[in-house]
């Protein structure tokens, strides 16, 4: 069993999950005792499933600071939202300290596609169809 395992319950499948939960549950008291922690998500699965396309795009279509791979640029721009401050490092290069969008409030995950928007369409990027996608919603969220 991993360190970790995460379930989304809502009204629609409460009752198939709460089996599946109680399986991994006993399953985990095989190695010791475990922790079921309960919380709302900070920001929607449609948040997200927007996030990584466009991710994708500005990854694909720009060559900039040496921000090579999704991973990269996803952090870069969580941290601007998040207000991370550039850090150097002994070797004289910079770093910004977290950006994680797991940890981004709906409020922010919107704000950070509104801050994608802005920076790819100033630089070009042809957005693909899933970036495209429910564009409205998320400006009328906000």
């Amino acid at each position: 069993m991993s360190d970790q395992i995460s379930f989304h319950v809502d009204s629609q499948n409460v009752s198939g999950m709460i089996q599946q939960i109680v399986t991994m549950i006993n399953k985990g008291l095989f190695k010791g005792p475990v922790a079921v922690i309960l919380k709302r998500p900070k920001h929607t699965k449609g948040q997200n499933r927007k996030l990584h396309p466009m991710v994708r795009d500005i990854k694909t279509q720009i060559k900039w600071m040496g921000l090579n791979s999704e991973d990269n640029w996803r952090q870069f721009f969580c941290g601007i939202i998040q207000g991370q401050k550039p850090v150097p490092t002994p070797e004289g290069g910079i770093i910004m300290i977290g950006g994680s969008s797991k940890e981004l409030s709906k409020a922010q995950m919107s704000d950070c596609i509104e801050y994608m928007y802005a920076f790819g369409s100033e630089r070009n990027v042809a957005w693909s169809e899933p970036s495209l996608q429910l564009y409205s919603e998320y400006k009328e969220a906000a």
